[in-house]
């Protein structure tokens, strides 16, 4: 009998999501139906990821979707509610990232510019809030946010206004400047995420819906993780860290880490959830791997959350409300 929980993985092919998928299914197999999602189903790494499930007779769809075209990802919203209807969506892992290729394009000549923001902000709040009514009828969802450390130096605000700046079409950034991009990126989502769980808890005090902000670490998986656009840095930076990675885990073990380690922790909050996580939350959560810690200050400030959450809706034609 196939399984009836889904969990729908964006960015599946990638080195992240590739692994999570192994791992929920070398961890718990025939427990999940895996939803994947890419941009081209049809790669070598969708051909691999799909090759892996297929010898484990596992239980999957592979199916293409650009997180930079929210069209798209309105249309895919409203088909998985229609196929998850008579089942259970167990989870939503948002692995679908534009990494911190620091020297990427920042103006893509579309109503929303910035593609890093649309594929890491936009859509991912479009994905929460279009599924909301699925997950609310099953008997527990988790959103797992791929956050980043660098949310530190973001700002909540980044992003307002920068359609209307004076940047050019295809022009670069810096390193400095798209590391804070990126940062800014990292923390827009997670008080998005905040701010949505403090909402559920208003108007569905009884909701076992759960939103977690999980910071997987450094992670090397070599140029897969850097893109096509990168910054010069990176490659030497990560040259770097793998070579030295075994003596900084002795210090953090979050500090370089193969994406499998991470994908483990992921897996484990959906394989094997804690006793509390079947209760209702007041507030999102924060882990680095697989240890729940409390983020800065910022991200904690409902004030704060309420008007990156107002601007997101904005953005998303979302609008302020809760929508089923």
């Amino acid at each position: 009998m196939a399984p009836q929980s889904t969990i729908i993985i964006t960015g599946g092919t990638g080195s992240l999501g590739s692994s999570l998928a192994r791992a929920l299914e070398t961890s718990y197999p025939g427990r999940f139906h895996l939803l994947l999602t890419c941009r081209n189903p049809d790669d070598e790494h969708a051909k691999t990821i799909s090759t892996f499930l297929e010898s484990k007779k596992g239980s999957f769809a592979l199916e293409k979707l650009d997180l930079s075209d929210l069209d798209g990802v309105r249309t895919f919203v409203g088909d998985v509610k229609a196929r998850v209807a008579s089942g259970e969506l167990k989870g939503l892992v948002g692995g679908g990232l534009v990494n911190c290729a620091a020297n990427q394009t920042f103006f893509k000549g579309q109503k929303w510019k910035d593609v890093m923001y649309t594929v890491n902000c936009l859509a991912p709040a479009l994905l929460m809030r279009g599924l909301l009514g699925v997950m609310l009828e099953g008997e527990g969802s988790t959103v797992v946010n791929v956050g980043s450390g660098a949310y530190e130096i973001g700002r909540c605000d980044y992003f307002e206004g920068k359609e209307e700046s004076e940047g050019k079409e295809g022009e670069k950034v810096g390193f400095l400047e798209g590391m804070k991009r990126y940062g800014s990126c990292k923390l827009v989502t997670m008080m998005v995420g905040f701010a949505f769980q403090r909402r559920l808890y208003t108007v569905y005090p009884e909701n076992k819906v759960h939103i977690i902000n999980l910071d997987p670490g450094s992670m090397n998986a070599g140029g897969r993780l850097l893109g096509s656009e990168r910054h010069w840095v990176f490659p030497i930076l990560y040259g770097i860290l793998g070579v030295t990675g075994p003596l900084l885990r002795l210090v953090r073990k979050d500090a370089i880490n193969p994406p499998s380690v991470p994908a483990k922790a992921i897996a484990d909050l959906f394989g094997s959830p804690k006793e509390s996580e079947g209760r209702v939350w007041k507030t999102g959560k924060y882990f680095i791997l697989d240890d729940e810690k409390k983020p800065n200050a910022l991200s904690l400030n409902d004030g704060k959350q309420d008007e990156v959450w107002k601007n997101v809706g904005r953005d998303t034609g979302l609008g302020d409300g809760l929508k089923v």
